[in-house]
């Protein structure tokens, strides 16, 4: 495939951009296996990755050690962009969901071209404060809202994010274990298997090897927004 076109199918936001400019990209290529880190909590912020296929989990290692997933991003996500940008470490660790394939952009180069192009420029705030909003959200979910609506509304993201509508029902075409979803949800992977059985049984889900099937999206509305 054309080097171009690829860095815009991983980077929608240089879309605007000439093919001469997208070929001069210092771009390197990264092949995932599920479990494979594409950085580290901590490394120096100098690249700007965007996600071609797969996806990838971002993970925060707390003071005791475990991981707690923040967020899972996929194709045409960008990630490390406000690293780069505010010239700091990685705030967060990003590891392959599955097998995944990733370009790399040297920071230097992003940065230069936002100089050149503002649109660029813009486009990029609006995409890093939409997801401030979101992490807002998740933070006030964390903070004030019961078990049960913070997992209705990371399942209902995850359906946003990576499902097909149906007929009215979310199919999630991915796979999420338990711990994932506990993780998004702040909570423990018991208290998650105990919550999703009960849906299971409601028939407001339904899952099978990790993939899930929204079937009632308004029941799990009702309850994030409690």
């Amino acid at each position: 495939m054309n080097h171009a076109n690829e860095l815009r199918r991983a980077f929608p936001l240089l879309k605007g951009l000439s093919d001469a400019e997208l070929e001069a990209a210092p771009v390197t290529r990264l092949e995932c296996t599920a479990g494979d880190r594409l950085f580290h909590q901590g490394d120096p912020g100098d690249a700007v990755y965007g996600v071609l296929t797969g996806r990838v989990r971002i993970v925060k290692q707390a003071a005791a050690g475990r991981e707690f997933t923040l967020d899972v991003f996929g194709p045409g996500d960008l990630v490390a962009a406000v690293a780069v940008l505010r010239g700091v470490p990685m705030p967060a660790s990003a590891i392959a969901l599955e097998p995944t394939i990733c370009l790399k952009i040297e920071g230097g180069w992003y940065k230069e071209v936002m100089d050149r192009h503002p649109e660029l420029s813009a486009r990029t705030l609006d995409v890093m404060m939409t997801r401030l909003l979101e992490a807002g959200n998740a933070r006030l979910r964390l903070a004030t809202a019961p078990v049960e609506a913070r997992l209705a509304a990371s399942l209902l993201r995850m359906g946003d994010k990576f499902g097909v509508n149906r007929n009215g029902e979310i199919w999630i075409g991915r796979s999420f274990t338990r711990q994932n979803l506990a993780d998004l949800a702040g909570t423990t992977v018991e208290t998650t298997i105990r919550v999703m059985s009960r849906w299971t049984r409601d028939e407001w889900i339904a899952s099978q090897g990790g993939r899930i099937q929204i079937r009632k999206p308004a029941e799990l509305q009702r309850i994030a927004e409690t």
